[in-house]
């Protein structure tokens, strides 16, 4: 054993790295000595999970968190937190916790307004509640976000590089016993968003007061098409942070359930343009993703909006995507004269990309390169479909 403890600090990380998928022997390492300690708290407790999931108490985790305060905190790069009910204070409390944290997912947490007991409030008092950064925060979700529950979480921040909202069908972000208000104009500072979750269109309004309009780079937005409002939203969205926007991707989604509640085709042409496209005056690449599970002829009518809207994008953009995921070969069936159209203002274009599903790469390559000439010809490349 003593041979082991004394083996040099390079050896030592390299046999820890080969068992870092190993938790059982990492534990039994980190008790060997003093030298092996650190580099196995290092990728034993990299992530950590908070859940009350098995039976565990809600004030058991923060009460033992607060009051002990484990030497593994500082190893801490990544949260989840997982079914849990928290006080405000005491939530921004145990991030304080961490000063390591790079990364924080949270996945069906409540926050109420009872006050903490007198044990939590002797903690807080002795506990630093400073905002911290994060490089990731991502709410997943599968019911609409309360949003005046979304508050705490950004009052606890100080930056975001990337907010992340996903769709999970057992998450959700809540409150009981709180003010239904939010203080307005948080001004956090966010770097990239990404809305991937159908859910969060309710609050987009609270996350626009939240966010600082100068600081948003980066935004990827999503939302099925089942009313003239979803369009909307995404516009005034678009609107409000214009001045910073450099990187935009909207996604467009015609879903079955139109047909089957309504009985009747929504129509396309009566839906909101992105009127706001054409203020991102600083927008350097755009992405508009196509998708529907119809396969019908409403397919053209939504590629001819999006190419409506490009005529509106700045033309200093420098790269230009579209993804038409639909297997039933839409390309074949859409009205390419506007898109000639629209490549001609884009003079700066430096990238050019078309999307579509992987089985049909080849033959939709020849196809689409028939559609463009000059320059974009020389730019164009016709790659795998994504939808994120």
């Amino acid at each position: 054993m003593a041979g082991i403890c004394k083996l040099p600090a390079e050896l030592i990380e390299d046999i820890v790295v080969h068992l870092s998928e190993d938790k059982t022997s990492l534990r039994h390492c980190s008790l060997i000595g003093s030298f092996w300690t650190q580099p196995s708290y290092r990728h034993l407790f990299r992530t950590l999970t908070l859940s009350t999931l098995y039976g565990t108490s809600d004030d058991y985790i923060p009460r033992t968190l607060l009051s002990q305060q484990p030497l593994f905190l500082k190893y801490v790069h990544h949260l989840h937190i997982r079914t849990i009910s928290l006080h405000p204070r005491i939530f921004s409390a145990i991030l304080n916790l961490f000063p390591n944290l790079h990364s924080l997912v949270i996945q069906d947490l409540e926050l109420h307004g009872w006050a903490p007991d007198e044990y939590f409030t002797s903690i807080l008092e002795k506990t630093p509640t400073e905002t911290i950064p994060l490089d990731l925060l991502v709410f997943r979700t599968g019911l609409p976000p309360e949003p005046h529950a979304l508050c705490p979480v950004f009052d606890a921040l100080s930056s975001i590089k990337e907010l992340r909202f996903e769709t999970d069908f057992y998450g959700g972000v809540s409150t009981l016993g709180m003010p239904d208000l939010c203080p307005s104009g948080h001004s956090l500072a966010v770097s990239s968003i990404y809305m991937g979750c159908y859910a969060v269109v309710g609050c987009m309004r609270e996350i626009q007061l939240a966010l600082d309009p100068r600081r948003l780079h980066s935004a990827f937005l999503a939302h099925w098409i089942h009313d003239l409002t979803d369009l909307s939203h995404i516009d005034q969205f678009l609107s409000s942070f214009a001045v910073g926007l450099e990187d935009v991707s909207v996604r467009f989604e015609l879903p079955q359930y139109i047909f089957n509640f309504n009985g009747l085709a929504p129509q396309i042409d009566g839906y909101h343009k992105l009127d706001s496209i054409a203020v991102c005056t600083h927008l350097r690449s755009l992405r508009f993703i196509l998708t529907t599970s119809l396969h019908s002829y409403l397919y053209p009518s939504l590629w001819r909006k999006c190419l409506e809207n490009l005529l509106h994008v700045t033309p200093h953009l420098h790269k230009l995507r579209l993804d038409l995921c639909d297997s039933y070969n839409p390309y074949q069936r859409l009205d390419w004269s506007l898109w000639k159209k629209a490549l001609d203002r884009f003079e700066e274009l430096g990238e050019l990309e078309v999307g579509v599903p992987e089985e049909v790469i080849d033959e939709a390559t020849q196809f689409i390169v028939g559609k463009v000439s000059g320059r974009a010809k020389r730019l164009l490349k016709v790659v795998k479909c994504s939808e994120t």
